[in-house]
């Protein structure tokens, strides 16, 4: 996941809804030049025609979470 302006759109709101969204977003999301230096170099480095390029795999998702209380994040400031 990528924080956007479209992201930040969607839980720009106060609601309670968009407050828990927030708190998701801020654990699982990335910014995008992260992301896209990830994804760039895959996609060049790739001999595959067509490979299967993940970012948010299951250990680093469990990660995020498991380090989520020691890493405070908040990219809707």
């Amino acid at each position: 996941m990528v924080v956007t302006d479209m992201l930040c759109s969607m839980v720009s709101d106060g609601s309670q809804e968009s407050l828990k969204k927030r708190k998701f977003f801020n654990v699982m999301a990335d910014d995008v030049e992260t992301v896209s230096a990830f994804l760039c170099n895959k996609i060049l480095s790739s001999t595959d025609q067509s490979p299967k390029i993940r970012w948010l795999t299951k250990p680093r998702m469990v990660a995020k979470i498991a380090m989520a209380p020691f890493n405070k994040r908040n990219f809707f400031d």
